[in-house]
């Protein structure tokens, strides 16, 4: 029997080999349904997406190869630093331990391309942040105390983590 991860695999998008093209109608989906009307435009997913100094990592369904979820990360003024400027599963897939994959392939290529830190905002609401302060526990450099961002219309925690 397959193990429900086994379902799943997730891999860097490279703008050189694949076509924004390819994905676009998935990741505007997701990034959509998540975020409504404050969500990123297709424009601006396209431009980050195909930015070669960003780090975008796919979600797909090992067998259809649809997308699912995805994150990404920009460079920073800070020495080593990415942030993670977005990470989002589609809805009918959260909660069966799938932002794992996705982040550790993220990891796994901040370390490649020389990156010693990864700083990321999450939300309060959603536990998101809860989430984020348990899984990496005693990797959290800076954590603020949960401040109002009018983007979500809530409370976001700011993290610091070597990685």
């Amino acid at each position: 029997m397959k193990n429900q991860q086994d379902k799943f695999i997730a891999e860097i998008f490279d703008p050189a080999v694949s076509s924004w093209t390819d994905i676009e109608k998935s990741v505007v989906f997701i990034e959509h349904e998540e975020f409504g009307e404050k969500a990123f435009s297709g424009e601006n997913l396209a431009k980050d997406f195909q930015n070669k100094q960003n780090i975008v990592v796919l979600l797909k369904s090992s067998d259809t190869k649809a997308v699912i979820g995805f994150t990404y990360a920009e460079p920073t003024s800070k020495k080593e630093t990415a942030y993670i400027r977005d990470t989002v599963i589609q809805k009918d897939f959260r909660h069966k331990h799938l932002l794992g994959i996705l982040m550790n392939c993220m990891e796994e290529e901040l370390k490649k391309r020389g990156y010693k830190y990864m700083e990321r905002k999450a939300a309060v609401a959603n536990d998101y942040a809860k989430n984020i302060s348990k899984h990496y526990q005693g990797r959290i450099l800076e954590q603020s105390e949960p401040r109002y961002t009018p983007y979500l219309d809530g409370q976001q925690v700011f993290f610091r983590i070597k990685l």
